[in-house]
């Protein structure tokens, strides 16, 4: 692994954040949110980043691509709330395929579903994350993830044990 690290440099994602413009030969993407990002996988493997910092009008929050089909691999929603600033980071190998069509505005619909699912063995407790399809999801309030906690409890309902967890 530290020898693949230290090989060639990794290409970075190319980045579209700016508002696209007419031209009929580019599928336009429509994200469904308004702050974020998505990470969108193309036909030859390369990684395709979609931004969108700020929220805007329909025409300024378009970004647009080549059509084709498009694995969605990862996704980040922001929200303000009051001082606070909430997003969720969700990731996955192919959360979601996508066909983008050229010359129309292809919705994202990005599903805004968590799921917490509690992992029971005989000496250890965990807890799954799950955004769309299973991918690994965690959850950050101005930056930081925010803790999950877990408590044990006898037959009678007193705590035998409690403390936080790690999970996404």
């Amino acid at each position: 692994m530290v020898e693949y690290l230290k090989g060639t440099p990794h290409p970075l994602p190319e980045v579209v954040s700016a508002p696209s413009g007419k031209d009929a030969s580019l599928a336009v993407v429509d994200p469904g949110f308004e702050r974020g990002e998505v990470f969108l996988r193309d036909e030859e493997k390369q990684i395709q980043r979609l931004v969108w910092d700020e929220p805007s009008d329909a025409a300024a929050s378009r970004r647009s691509l080549p059509p084709g089909r498009y694995d969605l691999v990862g996704y980040r929603i922001v929200q303000k709330q009051g001082d606070d600033t909430w997003h969720i980071s969700v990731s996955g190998k192919s959360i979601r395929s996508l066909n983008l069509k050229a010359d129309r505005e292809n919705k994202l619909r990005i599903k805004e579903t968590i799921r917490i699912a509690k992992r029971l063995g005989k000496k250890r407790v965990g807890m799954a994350v799950w955004g769309e399809d299973k991918a690994g999801l965690s959850i950050y309030k101005n930056g930081k993830r925010i803790p999950m906690s877990y408590r044990t409890l006898d037959e009678s309902g007193a705590t035998l044990d409690a403390g936080p967890m790690e999970y996404g």
